[in-house]
């Protein structure tokens, strides 16, 4: 990543080929034609012909050589809602609430968010609904307690980017409003009690580092 913008490193590929950046093409272009004993116009020429070749149509330099502009496969995974099994965040949202209760997690009132992290069969009290927190990825894990009497919403947000909100139906839920992210570069995690200390950024820090 070089200035907000992917590029290819130059290297060696199959059969003796050499892979480098389309935007480093036409120099690349240029170079090899005036070393054959082409002119500076030809060369260039032949580099804009280039810029306008469609994917994977070959165009043919000199001395055996031919190069090929391909698109880039993709680098970034896949983080839409389709690539993941709901299953997931509810399981994640079940653990969160069950340190911030203690034994209360074993009320009744879970038996259907806990059925459905096992069995599979979502519940008609259990709602999850997916959006985007943000509009770029980010390498930042959060979970957010939202209680909407009657009920409580989690919010279980991965990547920064991907946010699951599960709703658990008919949850009388007394508790603070809190919130924790893990910072995945550092490995650093950080937890609010309401989301008014997070306003004020009191934040403590659950596993600093070891030096």
């Amino acid at each position: 990543m070089r200035k907000g913008r992917i590029r290819v490193l130059p290297g060696r590929g199959p059969n003796d080929s050499l892979t480098i950046d389309t935007a480093d093409a036409p120099e690349y272009i240029t170079t090899v034609l005036l070393r054959s004993g082409a002119t500076k116009d030809d060369a260039e020429e032949a580099a804009r012909r280039f810029a306008e070749l469609p994917n994977e149509a070959p165009m043919e330099l000199t001395g055996g050589r031919r190069i090929v502009k391909k698109l880039m496969p993709p680098l970034l995974p896949d983080l839409s809602a389709a690539a993941h099994n709901d299953r997931l965040p509810a399981l994640v949202a079940y653990e969160f609430l069950a340190l911030l209760i203690g034994d209360q997690v074993y009320k009744p009132s879970l038996d259907p968010i806990r059925s459905f992290v096992v069995g599979g069969t979502r519940p008609e009290d259990i709602e999850i609904k997916y959006h985007q927190a943000g509009k770029t990825y980010g390498p930042i894990h959060a979970i957010l307690i939202q209680p909407v009497q009657p009920a409580l919403s989690i919010q279980v947000r991965f990547f920064r980017w991907l946010t699951f909100e599960i709703t658990i139906g008919a949850l009388q839920y007394s508790g603070p409003d809190s919130i924790y992210f893990e910072e995945l570069v550092s490995g650093e995690s950080f937890f609010a009690a309401t989301h008014e200390d997070a306003h004020h950024e009191n934040w403590l820090k659950l596993n600093p580092p070891t030096q």
